[in-house]
């Protein structure tokens, strides 16, 4: 990716969250870059920062010292409202918690973010269902997602993050309490993304899963390691 245009550009960037009892510096003067369309694994034991980078990088923590710039802007910069929509336009985001909303069945949650970004709910559900077909899934699509197995619910969020085509895809712990095969499906289903033109940033503690990435960055005590 050494000739790809740059896609985040952190410098110097430290996160603390502030309690009555004491301060917690999750991100301690982190610094990289990531390329347009790379392929990166964060990697560390638990509490060493990675889903607070990757909140980073997913424009929904921008109360960091240090600089953020996406694609050249800097985040800092960006009112709430100009975040929310770069974040709607060009990043998408898995949770490990999967954040489907019950109140919609499968085809909608998918359908929800290309309807809030075209306005358009005939061409919103049109896409949902060719990626949900895509994914194997044509017979869940009017399910209750609450009907759905784990490994299932991470294919609908991940349909969910692709449905804009989005710049970069960041998933928090995608294969995680997955099995064998659910898991060899997320996979694949990042490889594809990528394939297509996405960055693709996950945080894990799968090994078979950061084997598979050419690109790892290390995290402990919110500091980046070789």
């Amino acid at each position: 990716m050494a000739n790809a245009p740059v896609l985040y550009e952190l410098a110097s960037v430290t996160r603390t969250f502030r309690t009555p009892a004491l301060d917690v510096r999750a991100l301690d003067d982190v610094s990289f870059t990531l390329a347009e369309g790379e392929l990166a694994a964060i990697a560390g034991p638990s509490g060493s920062g990675k889903s607070t980078l990757l909140a980073v990088l997913g424009l929904l923590d921008a109360d960091v010292s240090g600089e953020v710039r996406m694609r050249g802007k800097s985040v800092r910069r960006m009112s709430r409202r100009e975040r929310a929509r770069a974040r709607l336009e060009g990043i998408g985001l898995v949770f490990q918690t999967f954040h489907l909303l019950p109140a919609l069945d499968v085809r909608h949650n998918v359908a929800l973010p290309h309807w809030k970004l075209h306005g358009h709910h005939g061409r919103a559900l049109a896409r949902a269902e060719a990626l949900l077909a895509e994914l194997g899934l044509e017979a869940r699509m009017r399910h209750d997602v609450t009907r759905l197995s784990g490994g299932e619910m991470q294919r609908v969020a991940i349909a969910r993050a692709l449905v804009n085509d989005p710049a970069v895809v960041l998933a928090d712990e995608p294969t995680a309490n997955l099995d064998e095969a659910s898991a060899a499906s997320v996979v694949s289903l990042l490889g594809r993304a990528n394939a297509r033109g996405a960055a693709v940033v996950v945080c894990t503690h799968d090994t078979d899963l950061l084997a598979s990435f050419p690109r790892v960055l290390r995290l402990r005590h919110g500091r980046m390691v070789l």
